[in-house]
């Protein structure tokens, strides 16, 4: 169970060091290299369906809905390059937003600051 935990740890912070935008096509692509058994690949496969389903149950009642259709598609994206770009692609979406986000947020609590 620790070589398994350690082995994942390792593997997320190969993945948290790759460059934002290409990380998820990359990360594919090792996952390409490496020999993978088929029920190796269907668990993920059938991870990715579990949690996209289990997501959309918590839209509508409570728990973390996005945050589990998020991981379910994630587990997509290593077994499709289609979905790995995708996942790219709404990453760097969702950062340029949070930047938005961000600076609109500082600007707000500067003039907030400035008023009272």
């Amino acid at each position: 169970m620790a070589a398994m935990v350690e082995r994942i740890r390792r593997e997320w912070r190969v993945f948290a060091a790759l460059v934002p935008g290409e990380r998820f096509e990359k990360h594919y692509e090792s996952k390409r290299r490496e020999e993978r058994t088929l029920l190796g690949r269907l668990s993920w496969l059938a991870a990715g369906v579990f949690f996209v389903l289990a997501g959309i149950v918590m839209l509508f009642t409570p728990g973390p809905g996005l945050l589990a259709i998020g991981f379910g598609v994630t587990c997509f994206a290593q077994e499709s390059r289609r979905v790995a770009r995708s996942c790219d692609r709404m990453e760097m979406r969702i950062r340029q937003a949070w930047m938005r986000f961000m600076r609109a947020w500082t600007r707000w609590r500067s003039r907030d600051k400035s008023g009272r």
